[in-house]
């Protein structure tokens, strides 16, 4: 098949594609038809339930299980960072360090600007066997780092890792993104990916249910409800009802169901109350998955692919 021009520099934008993957183990379909593309330089989440298929898509990137249709394309050899990185456990971690620096023919300084980005340099002296979760995790991702590629796959990065960790991490990926780094991210942290990723996709049972930028998905999944806290949320709460809207008063403030901005919030309420936070009692992200991600969704949304351009 000859590409148009379009097509050819399409490809060229994009870090990986999927077209028409599918695979089967021991007579058991786990993916089925996926098709989509990540453009470079993007951070985008890989969201679905457990047995979804997800490390399946990931490992078929990297060729680590055959593929019965289809094929995955990358623009350069991706560094995978998988769930529970586990290291030689009587190797100290800076000699891990210098001897993955020599394999990819680096000087041993190589890696020192992760080492300190990433907080490794606090325990860069233990043995790897006695490095917690989040050590083995930030340990996992400094080594994908150090080798250069141009797309990175993160398999639940943030397992483990404390609240300054978790911050650490964000901001590495941000600054490489400037770069023009792509980031795949597959995670269950919800409110994390939604706050780094700018596209993403979700299976269910192996096959494709969304995809797009985030305020293209946004559009596909209900509102969320918002609550706010107040000086009095009870004659907050009465205000709003005497106006037809429908709410109640929760311990964390007052829960408006009926959609309602927020300004017209704060022209509804007594000007004697203030309004002192408002918040959503479920994250985009959070409804993305509900939706088009778990299980439980499957009852109440038709298995369906609504991708613009399927891109």
């Amino acid at each position: 098949m000859t590409l148009t021009a379009g097509a050819e520099e399409a490809l060229l934008q994009e870090a990986a594609r999927f077209s028409g993957v599918g695979v089967k183990r021991r007579g058991r379909v786990i993916l089925q038809n996926v098709t989509f593309g990540i453009r470079s330089g993007q951070v985008h989440a890989l969201l679905g339930h457990n047995g979804a298929g997800k490390t399946t898509l990931i490992r078929s990137l990297v060729g680590l299980i055959p593929i019965a249709t289809g094929h995955v394309t990358v623009n350069s050899t991706p560094a995978v960072v998988l769930a529970a990185s586990r290291f030689p456990r009587e190797l100290r971690v800076h000699r891990l360090i210098e001897y993955r620096c020599r394999q990819l023919g680096l000087p041993d300084s190589a890696a020192d600007e992760w080492t300190h980005r990433l907080g490794v340099e606090q325990f860069v002296r233990q043995t790897c066997g006695s490095l917690s979760t989040g050590m083995n995790q930030r340990l996992a991702i400094l080594l994908a780092l150090t080798a250069g590629s141009r797309l990175i796959v993160l398999d639940e990065p943030t397992a483990g890792l404390d609240p300054n960790g978790v911050q650490q991490l964000s901001s590495v990926i941000k600054d490489l993104q400037s770069t023009g780094i792509t980031f795949l991210i597959c995670s269950h942290d919800l409110m994390h990916v939604e706050l780094i990723c700018e596209t993403v996709t979700c299976l269910r049972n192996g096959r494709v249910t969304a995809h797009g930028d985030v305020e293209h998905v946004s559009s596909l999944v209900p509102s969320s409800q918002q609550v706010y806290r107040t000086t009095n949320d009870d004659v907050a709460a009465t205000a709003l009802r005497q106006l037809g809207y429908v709410c109640e008063v929760t311990p964390r403030g007052v829960k408006v169901h009926a959609p309602i901005s927020v300004p017209e919030v704060v022209r509804a309420v007594p000007p004697q109350v203030s309004i002192i936070e408002v918040s959503v009692t479920d994250s985009l992200f959070a409804r993305l998955y509900r939706t088009f991600g778990s299980v439980e969704g499957a009852a109440e949304t038709p298995l369906r692919t609504p991708l613009r351009a399927a891109s």
